[in-house]
């Protein structure tokens, strides 16, 4: 049986102390075995640590994502920053050079942005992200949240830098990235998406929200998913 986890939802105690609460039982009813609560700065650490302390007493599976982008001039600190301290750290290049930078830092993933572009993933960030154990990351609602003129570029893009990704080995792996309660999506839906929209096998694309994302947060010593 499948454990599916949704890597990323973001959410804040500034809209509501039970905001978390509530995400998390939404996560539960559409069949997510474990989610991480995403922050996208150690300057929300502790904030986003209570929330996910007190969600683990109530017997949810639930562990802490690090975003960083690098438009962020201290994204490079950053993202050590988060490395040590969270769960999942990933990073989201701007720019095909960046991504080559970032794919030498060792995140754990490298978030494939979704706006109009070229290719910011090539075949020199495939194999340095999967010589240091990375994969590549899709948020799903980041395509939804897209201009209908744009999407089409988007998908092209993000499309081929995937296929690069399976050539080179890279683990694909994908989250809901949700922002609110009514953003979430069921697992089956996302794997459809990949799919569909990006012509991954349906193995992949399943294995993208379960057994590849949870190899990712379980590699440390202590299982961030236990309960």
């Amino acid at each position: 049986m499948r454990k599916y986890t949704d890597l990323k939802l973001w959410t804040s105690l500034s809209k509501g102390r039970d905001e978390p609460e509530l995400m998390a039982e939404e996560a539960r009813r559409l069949g997510y075995w474990a989610f991480g609560l995403a922050i996208d700065s150690i300057r929300h650490l502790n904030e986003a640590m209570r929330s996910i302390q007190a969600l683990k007493t109530m017997g949810y599976r639930a562990f802490l994502c690090g975003e960083i982008r690098t438009t962020d001039k201290n994204w490079k600190s950053g993202l050590r920053g988060l490395k040590e301290r969270a769960d999942l750290a990933s990073v989201v290049p701007f720019s095909l050079e960046l991504a080559r930078r970032c794919s030498l830092s060792a995140p754990h993933s490298v978030v494939l942005p979704a706006f109009p572009r070229g290719i910011f993933f090539d075949s020199v960030c495939a194999r340095q992200l999967r010589a240091r154990g990375g994969a590549v990351e899709v948020q799903v609602a980041h395509l939804f949240r897209t201009p209908p003129l744009a999407l089409a570029k988007i998908l092209r893009v993000i499309k081929l830098e995937l296929q690069i990704a399976r050539r080179y080995g890279v683990p694909i792996i994908a989250s809901s990235g949700a922002a609110f309660r009514g953003g979430m999506m069921d697992p089956i839906v996302i794997s459809s998406v990949l799919e569909c929209l990006f012509d991954l096998p349906r193995e992949a694309s399943l294995n993208a929200i379960s057994d590849f994302s949870l190899s990712l947060v379980q590699r440390k010593g202590d299982d961030p998913t236990e309960a």
